[in-house]
């Protein structure tokens, strides 16, 4: 998908693909800053981890992904290309299922004026990085497509139109 970001005045292109792989996914976004801006920062998140008030959420790196985790239910991220920072949870706002939630996020900052950024998102139950799809290679190619190998296997998905 392709579109068109207003942030504080300014005109920001992003290309965004999303490549599902079971309980992760792989976000790709191509960014193209408006070249008025300066000190452009992109933050990228993971599903909330809603958790009841008194719960203990619990925080685990592993193998490069944060992953949060309450009861039986996960979200993490891992920074692939482009980011500036490692993952970090940090507390969102309350929502009409849970009063606490967490986010893990990712930072890049500042953003080159053609700016690649790619991670991948997990939301399931209790993870297990070892079982977790292996991304092995990631980027677009000079024709415009997006490829990504995944244990062992390549995906190529086509440039976008216009």
């Amino acid at each position: 998908a392709r579109s068109a970001i207003l942030v504080n005045g300014h005109r920001h292109l992003v290309d965004t693909t999303l490549i599902p792989l079971g309980d992760v996914h792989l976000r790709a976004h191509r960014i193209t800053l408006d070249s008025r801006a300066d000190q452009v920062i992109a933050d990228e998140g993971s599903a909330p981890l809603g958790y009841d008030a008194g719960g203990v959420p619990t925080i685990q790196p592993d193998a490069g992904w944060l992953f949060l985790h309450f009861a039986d239910n996960a979200v993490g991220i891992r920074p692939l290309v482009g980011y500036s920072t490692a993952p970090q949870a940090v507390a969102g706002s309350a929502n009409s299922v849970y009063g606490h939630n967490l986010v893990a996020v990712l930072r890049a900052a500042p953003l080159n004026p053609h700016h690649d950024l790619i991670c991948a998102v997990y939301a399931g139950g209790l993870p297990d990085a070892a079982k977790l799809p292996r991304i092995e290679q990631v980027g677009w190619e000079p024709d415009g497509r997006f490829v990504v190998r995944v244990n062992g296997e390549q995906i190529a998905v086509p440039p976008l139109e216009g």
